[in-house]
C-alpha cells in the first residue's frame, strides 16, 4: 500500500480533492489538520504545553480559542515555532499509528498544508501537489471571512507553490475551469499501477 501526501497552500482546495478520492475511489483520508485539532483539544499534555505558551485564553468552555491561536500564531513568529513543533510532532506520531492499520486499498491520502514545512516528505511514497492561482485562492479565502492580512500571513508561513510544484511527483490544477475529477481519475490510475514500495 503506497503512503501518498496530498499538499497544498492555505485556499487551493486540498479538502475538495481528497473528497473526490474518498468519494469516488473509497480511499482513506488522514486529515492532519482535523487531526490536529483533536489532539489540541483532547491530547491533556498538548493542553498543558499550550495553556504554558499561549495562556489561559486558549481555551474557552473547554474547547481551543482557535480565533485567538490564529491571530497569535500568524503575527508572532517564536511562538509559531514552538507551536508547530508541539503540533507537528503530535501529528505525525498519531499519523504513523493511523498509517500501520491494515487497510485494504492500493493507498491512502494524508492531506496536509505543511508536508515539505514540516519536513515530512521523506514519509511518502507519492505527493500530489493541489495548485491554486493566486488570485482565486485570495477570493475564496476572502469569502470565508479572512482579511487580507491573516491571509497574507498565513501564505508567508508557507513554502511558495513553485517550490511545491518542483518536489511534486503530481498536480492537480484547481483554476475553476480545468475538471478536478477527471484529474483525480488519471493520477488514481497511475497510482493505482505504482508497485507497491514497501
Amino acid at each position: 500500500m503506497l503512503k501518498v501526501a496530498l499538499t497544498g497552500g492555505i485556499g487551493s482546495g486540498k479538502t475538495t480533492v481528497s473528497r473526490i478520492f474518498e468519494h469516488i475511489y473509497h480511499i482513506p483520508i488522514y486529515s492532519a489538520d482535523e487531526h490536529a485539532k483533536l489532539l489540541m483539544e483532547q491530547d491533556e499534555n498538548i493542553k498543558s504545553q499550550l495553556l504554558d505558551i499561549m495562556g489561559n485564553e486558549s481555551y474557552m468552555n473547554q474547547q481551543l480559542n482557535r480565533p485567538y491561536l490564529a491571530n497569535i500564531l500568524f503575527h508572532n513568529i517564536e511562538i509559531k515555532t514552538k507551536i508547530d513543533n508541539l503540533v507537528h510532532t503530535a501529528v505525525i506520531h498519531d499519523y504513523l499509528q493511523w498509517s500501520e492499520q491494515p487497510l485494504n486499498v492500493p493507498y491512502y491520502l494524508h492531506e496536509a498544508a505543511l508536508v515539505f514545512e514540516a519536513k515530512m516528505e521523506h514519509l511518502f511514497d507519492k505527493i500530489i501537489v493541489v495548485y491554486s492561482p493566486m488570485e482565486i485562492k485570495i477570493q475564496r479565502l476572502l469569502k470565508k471571512g479572512m482579511t487580507l492580512n491573516d491571509i497574507r500571513a498565513r501564505m508567508n508561513a508557507q513554502i511558495p507553490d513553485e517550490e511545491k510544484i518542483k518536489k511534486a511527483d503530481f498536480i492537480i490544477t484547481n483554476n475553476e475551469q480545468e475538471s478536478l475529477i477527471e484529474q483525480v481519475i488519471v493520477i488514481h490510475k497511475q497510482l493505482n499501477n505504482c508497485p507497491d514500495i514497501h
